[in-house]
């Protein structure tokens, strides 16, 4: 698996950095987390997530549950290296 992303000297020792998209100005951001950490986080959302102006409520669900099912996967599979 191969994980490309940017990450700039300003970056460094921050939890996240900004993203020029739409979902910006959402207040979206990417965070940069451990798996375990990710996953809760995830779990924590889903019942909490509403409908935007890009997507239903529904379509943002199945994208979130989506991610947290390919996560477990990982976890579970790999747990000896996390």
């Amino acid at each position: 698996m191969k994980l490309i992303c940017k990450i700039t000297d300003n970056d460094i020792g921050e939890n996240y950095i900004e993203i020029e998209n739409p979902k910006t100005r959402l207040g979206a951001r990417l965070l940069w987390e451990t798996p375990n950490n990710a996953l809760k986080l995830i779990t924590e959302c889903y019942d909490k997530l509403v409908k935007s102006d890009y997507e239903s409520v529904y379509a943002t669900k199945f994208v979130v549950l989506r991610d947290r099912k390919i996560l477990e996967y990982y976890i579970n599979k790999y747990q000896q290296y996390i």
